[in-house]
């Protein structure tokens, strides 16, 4: 329009350097130590409407927040579909058995855990070409593994919450688990489940 050559006064607002294309790229997302990290082995389970993905085995590609579900691809065809948490079991390798008295010869081996018993709530645990039921507190998970606070009784509020361990320390005989930037805690393997 004629005679608008532009409004007065308008030469920038201060402190509105974003705004021109020209800002602070977004701060990172605080890392998340309560998600299975990228490449993670899981094993399909639980599901109702799919029942024939049950005993699949995937790999986790990403979780997407918005949906809050998981996006893995299946081992078996590379199909990819998004899983809700609980319909996933966690694959941990390199667990090492402890304190197993009624079979002794068990203690210092390694295996995979590939599942849970849910009616008695052992793991089931691959040991070279056999799967046994071991009970979670002689399973000795490594750091990395994406693990869910249980039967704590001196702080209930944690109880349900998920965390990431980053050690065992055999001196304490406890798990080092972080569960954000700035909160690790210190918990006996009676009170961590994979």
């Amino acid at each position: 329009m004629p005679g608008m050559h532009g409004m007065p006064g308008m030469h920038g607002m201060p402190g509105m350097h974003g705004m021109n294309g020209r800002g602070q790229p977004a701060p990172p997302r605080p890392e998340r130590f309560d998600l299975f990290p990228e490449g993670t082995p899981v094993r399909v389970q639980n599901i109702q409407s799919q029942p024939e993905l049950n005993g699949s085995v995937a790999v986790v590609d990403t979780y997407l927040e918005e949906r809050e579900r998981y996006q893995v691809t299946l081992q078996s065809g590379g199909n990819t579909i998004s899983l809700r948490p609980e319909n996933m079991q966690q694959i941990v390798q390199n667990v090492r058995l402890v304190g197993i008295q009624n079979n002794p010869d068990l203690n210092g081996q390694t295996g995979m855990i590939v599942g849970v018993d849910e009616s008695s709530g052992r793991y089931q645990l691959q040991l070279d070409n056999r799967v046994v039921k071991i009970s979670p507190e002689k399973v000795l998970l490594p750091g990395g593994t994406v693990v869910t606070l249980v039967g704590i009784r001196s702080r209930p509020e944690l109880n349900g919450r998920r965390g990431r361990v980053i050690e065992f320390k055999e001196d304490s005989g406890r798990y080092s688990v972080q569960l954000s930037e700035s909160d690790v805690k210190d918990l006996k393997p009676e009170n961590v489940r994979a």
